[in-house]
């Protein structure tokens, strides 16, 4: 087997027969997600009813850690941090000095008054990107404290999803020596027109299903905080930077979310 191989099945039978009982490997990566916002509430012990005007369910850490652990990662959650410069600096301060390899923060990386992921990063390290032409995912920061990157994430879900997909699950591969899987791509026609924004390269999420010799897709809510979007879409459409929207029925690529046979149904 060549460098960077992925340990299959199969590969283990080989092995074994082979008399090889020991191969080196690479170490998981291991991921600190730490959640910021005085807004939010653990959804352990608080039931929806439950919930006040402006409380919100902590949910984004469960979701970036089990994509953690999709791309061959391991993570592990740290308790809830509220809006409070110190105290959040405290947790990212002691996550790079033990054993992690990587730090995700929720939240706060914006530009408001209680967004405290640039500062933080600022303060311990050095922020190399914060804010980038996609969306959703716009507000995410990438940044360095030593040698460990740190991700400031966005706050609302799709926009943290999107983020990680685009930034943190490529370095996670590389970490592990492989590549980044791709999503199958088909040719599909939207089925009315889309608008965009020119300068900002839009992740658009949809449903596609057969129509005659065609895929159509149609475009599911927009919004960054909907996360059913994702949960109901069959596939997504990268709308480019420099063009404005689609005309119905115009030609482009969509990456498949679910096998092709599921499209549709």
């Amino acid at each position: 087997f060549s460098r960077h191989e992925e340990i299959t099945p199969y590969a283990v039978g080989a092995l074994l027969s082979g008399g090889v009982y020991a191969v080196p490997v690479y170490k998981r990566p291991r991921v600190l997600v730490i959640p910021t916002g005085s807004e939010l509430v653990d959804w352990q012990t608080t039931a929806p009813e439950a919930l006040k005007p402006g409380q919100v369910l902590e949910t984004n850490s469960v979701v970036l850690g089990k994509l953690v652990e999709q791309c061959g990662g391991v993570y592990e959650k740290h308790p809830m941090v509220m809006d409070d410069l110190n105290k959040i600096q405290a947790a990212v301060a002691a996550a790079v000095a033990g054993d992690y390899q990587m730090v995700l923060t929720i939240g706060g990386s914006s530009a408001g008054s209680e967004d405290y992921a640039k500062p933080v990063v600022s303060a311990l390290g050095e922020v190399l990107v914060h804010g980038v032409t996609i969306m959703p995912g716009k507000p995410v920061l990438v940044g360095k404290i030593g040698a460990k990157p740190v991700f400031g994430m966005p706050g609302y879900p799709v926009s943290a999803i999107i983020a990680f997909e685009q930034f943190v699950q490529p370095l996670l591969y590389g970490m592990l020596g492989q590549e980044t899987p791709e999503r199958p791509l088909v040719p599909v026609r939207p089925t009315r027109k889309l608008a965009s924004k020119l300068g900002v390269e839009e992740f658009l999420r949809v449903k596609l299903g057969q129509v005659g010799d065609h895929i159509v897709a149609t475009a599911l809510p927009r919004g960054a905080g909907i996360i059913t979007s994702i949960t109901e879409a069959d596939g997504v459409i990268r709308l480019p930077a420099h063009v404005d929207g689609l005309k119905d029925s115009e030609p482009i690529q969509a990456e498949l979310l679910k096998p092709a046979t599921a499209v549709g149904n």
